[in-house]
């Protein structure tokens, strides 16, 4: 018998022969955990096992017809292969289709295209610049290094994010000794991927459309699925991870993201005072890779993110598994030197201290000064932050 989709805290679905009850609001008693965005509603479960799982349900204006689950089913299929590479473990996916769960869609046929994965604890780096939470100079380091070998191995293997920004990288322990890998990229629905349907395809990345202000390329600000689409706003988000120990940089930061959207590629304010900070604390190399990022025309024009992971003497070749891969890719374009202003070897920077608290500094800012109020339009929930929150939307 067909029931309506409206979940309370503690409803019990049967997912592939293990138990999953809704989490329960803290904020709302009685009521269940969830998120609500453009394109879908994010419950969180508790499996039976102990785990807390995400439930990304797809508003209907966004559902995949029918006749497209086999593939909805197969590209599940094929993100799931690099689960187990650091800061992917959200592509570890199942989608709830008519072909394997008939039984759950007879009850709620609108959970059809649901996706369950795992669910990850942890702010977002656009919660660390809203709230403006300093770091220091090592835990930059080593939450840069951290994005840029997500990311490098997922363009070795064929993969882009395509939405990357502040809200889509989770810091899992953030404000916590470093002991495993510091990284999460989620909201990987419109993910590219050899082998994978056009972008006009799928729904979900049509809902992606609108590119990452404060992240996205001036010769794609309406987004791109291809893959190139990270290599921008990797260099964004990892200029603002590098910089961020600075208290003029987080003083200047323009809500969400360090830049306006509006300045990006520009010879703005901001942009030479992240450089200059770039320049004193990480090194004449980082700053010309960034520079080339910056001033590129094209995304092909900007630095692969090997040559990022080069520069930072991240260890490609330990998660690669071939040595050999790693000799393949592209090679390093600019001269460069070993800056002393980093670690003596590469993990040293994981043992970083941290400072996860806001800090208040009495330093004028460069103009145009920081926005200090939350922007009303970010999907996070009311009131104070809360810890332990997670964005999938």
């Amino acid at each position: 018998m067909m029931m309506s989709f409206s979940p309370q805290a503690g409803m019990l679905l049967t997912i592939d022969g293990l138990g999953y009850r809704f989490a329960e609001d803290p904020a709302a008693a009685g009521l269940p955990f969830r998120q609500i965005g453009r394109c879908s509603t994010v419950y969180r479960l508790q499996c039976q096992d102990g785990k807390s799982f995400a439930l990304k349900v797809p508003i209907p204006a966004y559902a995949l017809p029918p006749d497209q689950a086999a593939e909805r089913q197969s590209e599940a299929g094929a993100l799931t292969a690099f689960a187990n590479l650091p800061g992917l473990q959200a592509c570890q996916r199942t989608i709830i289709t008519a072909n394997t769960h008939p039984e759950l869609l007879w009850y709620y046929p609108e959970l059809a295209e649901a996706t369950l994965m795992p669910w990850i604890d942890g702010l977002s780096w656009q919660e660390v610049i809203l709230g403006g939470y300093a770091i220091s100079l090592d835990a930059g380091h080593s939450l840069g290094r951290a994005l840029v070998l997500t990311l490098a191995l997922a363009e070795a293997h064929g993969l882009a994010h395509c939405d990357l920004s502040g809200s889509n990288v989770l810091l899992p322990h953030f404000g916590q000794e470093l002991a495993e890998h510091p990284v999460e990229l989620v909201d990987l629905d419109g993910m590219y991927a050899l082998g994978l349907a056009l972008q006009e395809t799928i729904p979900g990345r049509r809902c992606l459309a609108s590119g990452s202000p404060g992240y996205a390329h001036r010769s794609i600000p309406r987004g791109t699925w291809g893959p190139l689409a990270d290599r921008f706003a990797a260099a964004v988000l990892l200029a603002e991870m590098l910089a961020w120990g600075d208290p003029q940089v987080r003083l200047n930061a323009h809500g969400k993201q360090y830049f306006d959207p509006d300045e990006l590629q520009a010879n703005s304010d901001r942009y030479h005072l992240l450089v200059s900070v770039l320049r004193r604390r990480s090194g004449d190399a980082v700053v010309e890779m960034f520079r080339q990022a910056w001033f590129s025309p094209s995304l092909s024009d900007c630095p692969p993110l090997a040559d990022w992971a080069r520069l930072l003497e991240v260890p490609l070749a330990d998660h690669l598994g071939d040595p050999s891969a790693v000799a393949a890719l592209p090679a390093l374009p600019l001269a460069v030197g070993q800056s002393s202003l980093w670690p003596a070897s590469p993990q040293a920077a994981w043992s970083a201290a941290w400072l996860p608290v806001a800090e208040h500094t009495t330093s004028q800012p460069v103009q145009p000064a920081r926005e200090t109020s939350r922007p009303a339009d970010l999907a996070v929930p009311a009131g104070p932050l809360l810890a332990g929150s997670v964005f999938y939307l």
